[in-house]
Protein backbone atom coordinates (compact mmCIF):
# COMPACT_ATOMS: atom_id res chain seq x y z
CA UNK A 1 0.00 0.00 0.00
CA UNK A 2 1.27 3.48 -0.90
CA UNK A 3 -1.26 6.07 0.01
CA UNK A 4 -4.14 5.96 2.45
CA UNK A 5 -5.86 2.90 1.32
CA UNK A 6 -6.27 4.10 -1.64
CA UNK A 7 -3.34 3.35 -4.24
CA UNK A 8 -1.79 0.32 -4.20
CA UNK A 9 1.69 -0.49 -5.98
CA UNK A 10 2.75 -4.18 -6.62
CA UNK A 11 6.02 -5.27 -6.13
CA UNK A 12 6.34 -5.76 -9.81
CA UNK A 13 5.86 -3.40 -12.70
CA UNK A 14 5.10 -4.27 -16.29
CA UNK A 15 1.29 -5.58 -15.76
CA UNK A 16 0.44 -7.39 -18.76
CA UNK A 17 -3.32 -7.03 -20.19
CA UNK A 18 -4.00 -11.08 -20.71
CA UNK A 19 -4.92 -13.07 -18.57
CA UNK A 20 -6.63 -10.16 -16.99
CA UNK A 21 -5.34 -9.04 -13.82
CA UNK A 22 -8.07 -9.93 -10.43
CA UNK A 23 -8.10 -7.19 -8.01
CA UNK A 24 -10.08 -8.28 -4.65
CA UNK A 25 -10.41 -6.98 -1.48
CA UNK A 26 -10.62 -9.70 1.60
CA UNK A 27 -12.16 -8.37 5.10
CA UNK A 28 -11.14 -9.01 8.41
CA UNK A 29 -13.43 -12.15 8.08
CA UNK A 30 -12.33 -13.50 5.15
CA UNK A 31 -14.67 -12.38 3.08
CA UNK A 32 -13.32 -11.97 -0.30
CA UNK A 33 -15.02 -9.21 -3.19
CA UNK A 34 -13.75 -9.50 -6.53
CA UNK A 35 -13.18 -6.32 -7.32
CA UNK A 36 -14.44 -4.72 -11.18
CA UNK A 37 -12.34 -2.31 -13.38
CA UNK A 38 -12.83 0.98 -13.69
CA UNK A 39 -16.10 0.73 -11.14
CA UNK A 40 -14.06 -0.23 -8.79
CA UNK A 41 -10.60 0.69 -9.47
CA UNK A 42 -8.53 2.08 -11.76
CA UNK A 43 -4.78 0.45 -12.89
CA UNK A 44 -1.62 1.57 -14.59
CA UNK A 45 -0.52 -1.54 -16.09
CA UNK A 46 2.98 -0.22 -16.65
CA UNK A 47 3.59 1.02 -12.91
CA UNK A 48 1.36 -1.93 -11.20
CA UNK A 49 -0.62 0.46 -9.28
CA UNK A 50 -4.18 0.06 -8.10
CA UNK A 51 -6.15 3.39 -7.31
CA UNK A 52 -9.05 2.16 -5.61
CA UNK A 53 -12.39 4.14 -5.96
CA UNK A 54 -13.76 4.30 -2.57
CA UNK A 55 -10.55 3.43 0.12
CA UNK A 56 -10.48 0.05 1.52
CA UNK A 57 -9.92 -0.05 5.59
CA UNK A 58 -7.37 -0.65 7.55
CA UNK A 59 -8.85 -4.21 8.59
CA UNK A 60 -8.45 -5.07 4.45
CA UNK A 61 -6.64 -6.79 2.43
CA UNK A 62 -5.82 -5.78 -1.26
CA UNK A 63 -4.86 -8.76 -3.44
CA UNK A 64 -4.32 -8.60 -6.72
CA UNK A 65 -3.59 -11.70 -9.30
CA UNK A 66 -1.54 -10.84 -12.34
CA UNK A 67 1.03 -11.42 -14.87
CA UNK A 68 3.89 -9.05 -15.75
CA UNK A 69 6.89 -9.21 -18.30
CA UNK A 70 10.04 -9.74 -16.20
CA UNK A 71 12.45 -7.20 -18.63
CA UNK A 72 11.68 -4.43 -20.78
CA UNK A 73 12.43 -3.90 -24.21
CA UNK A 74 15.96 -2.10 -23.41
CA UNK A 75 16.74 -4.55 -20.51
CA UNK A 76 16.44 -7.71 -23.18
CA UNK A 77 18.41 -5.82 -25.76
CA UNK A 78 21.15 -5.12 -23.34
CA UNK A 79 20.93 -8.83 -22.31
CA UNK A 80 21.52 -9.69 -26.16
CA UNK A 81 24.11 -6.98 -26.58
CA UNK A 82 25.70 -8.62 -23.45
CA UNK A 83 25.40 -12.06 -25.03
CA UNK A 84 26.85 -11.43 -28.18
CA UNK A 85 29.95 -9.73 -26.63
CA UNK A 86 30.45 -13.26 -24.70
CA UNK A 87 30.00 -15.16 -27.61
CA UNK A 88 32.38 -12.65 -29.34
CA UNK A 89 35.33 -13.34 -26.56
CA UNK A 90 34.64 -17.03 -26.26
CA UNK A 91 34.96 -17.43 -30.09
CA UNK A 92 37.84 -15.24 -30.44
CA UNK A 93 36.09 -13.39 -33.37
CA UNK A 94 35.47 -9.90 -34.24
CA UNK A 95 31.30 -8.90 -33.78
CA UNK A 96 29.61 -6.27 -36.06
CA UNK A 97 26.00 -6.58 -33.99
CA UNK A 98 24.28 -5.11 -36.68
CA UNK A 99 24.90 -7.66 -38.79
CA UNK A 100 24.94 -10.97 -37.61
CA UNK A 101 25.75 -14.03 -39.62
CA UNK A 102 22.71 -16.34 -39.14
CA UNK A 103 25.49 -19.27 -38.00
CA UNK A 104 25.93 -17.93 -34.63
CA UNK A 105 22.48 -16.59 -33.65
CA UNK A 106 21.54 -19.62 -32.18
CA UNK A 107 24.56 -19.75 -30.01
CA UNK A 108 24.06 -16.13 -28.84
CA UNK A 109 20.03 -16.92 -27.95
CA UNK A 110 21.47 -20.10 -25.42
CA UNK A 111 23.91 -17.82 -24.17
CA UNK A 112 21.04 -14.84 -23.81
CA UNK A 113 18.71 -17.46 -22.13
CA UNK A 114 20.96 -18.14 -19.56
CA UNK A 115 22.19 -14.74 -19.20
CA UNK A 116 18.07 -14.00 -18.89
CA UNK A 117 17.67 -16.67 -15.89
CA UNK A 118 20.96 -15.81 -14.20
CA UNK A 119 19.12 -12.18 -13.15
CA UNK A 120 16.12 -14.18 -12.17
CA UNK A 121 17.75 -16.17 -9.96
CA UNK A 122 16.95 -13.68 -6.70
CA UNK A 123 13.57 -12.38 -7.64
CA UNK A 124 12.11 -15.51 -7.80
CA UNK A 125 11.91 -16.11 -4.56
CA UNK A 126 9.46 -13.45 -3.99
CA UNK A 127 7.17 -15.02 -6.09
CA UNK A 128 4.44 -17.58 -5.13
CA UNK A 129 4.25 -19.40 -7.85
CA UNK A 130 6.51 -19.83 -11.26
CA UNK A 131 5.74 -20.96 -14.23
CA UNK A 132 8.53 -21.84 -17.16
CA UNK A 133 7.21 -22.39 -20.42
CA UNK A 134 4.41 -23.61 -19.16
CA UNK A 135 6.35 -26.11 -16.88
CA UNK A 136 5.14 -24.98 -12.68
CA UNK A 137 8.33 -25.20 -10.89
CA UNK A 138 7.74 -26.04 -7.17
CA UNK A 139 8.79 -22.86 -5.18
CA UNK A 140 11.33 -24.87 -2.89
CA UNK A 141 12.74 -26.38 -5.18
CA UNK A 142 12.96 -23.27 -7.46
CA UNK A 143 16.58 -22.34 -7.68
CA UNK A 144 17.47 -26.01 -8.08
CA UNK A 145 15.55 -26.63 -11.41
CA UNK A 146 16.80 -22.70 -12.41
CA UNK A 147 20.34 -23.98 -11.77
CA UNK A 148 19.51 -27.17 -13.43
CA UNK A 149 18.15 -25.63 -16.81
CA UNK A 150 20.90 -22.98 -17.02
CA UNK A 151 23.05 -26.26 -16.88
CA UNK A 152 21.45 -28.34 -19.54
CA UNK A 153 21.36 -24.87 -21.43
CA UNK A 154 25.24 -24.14 -21.15
CA UNK A 155 26.49 -27.86 -21.71
CA UNK A 156 24.41 -26.97 -25.47
CA UNK A 157 25.60 -24.06 -25.73
CA UNK A 158 29.64 -24.57 -25.04
CA UNK A 159 28.87 -27.62 -27.57
CA UNK A 160 27.72 -25.26 -29.86
CA UNK A 161 30.48 -23.10 -29.70
CA UNK A 162 33.08 -25.50 -29.84
CA UNK A 163 31.61 -26.61 -32.86
CA UNK A 164 31.62 -23.26 -34.21
CA UNK A 165 35.47 -22.84 -33.66
CA UNK A 166 36.24 -26.02 -35.42
CA UNK A 167 33.99 -25.47 -38.23
CA UNK A 168 34.43 -22.32 -39.40
CA UNK A 169 38.13 -20.39 -38.83
CA UNK A 170 37.01 -17.54 -41.26
CA UNK A 171 35.66 -13.98 -39.60
CA UNK A 172 31.85 -14.87 -40.07
CA UNK A 173 30.50 -11.48 -38.72
CA UNK A 174 31.53 -9.30 -41.23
Amino acid sequence: MTTAYTVYQAQNRQWVDFPTPRIRKIDMDGVETLLLPTTDYTLSLASGTVTLVVAATADDTIRGDYSFDVFTDAELTDLLAQSAREVNVLLHRKLDTSSIHEDYKEVILKRAFTNAFKCLMEPTFNFFSVSVAGRAIDKTMLVDAIKKIMDENEEIFMREINALRNFNQTDRFE
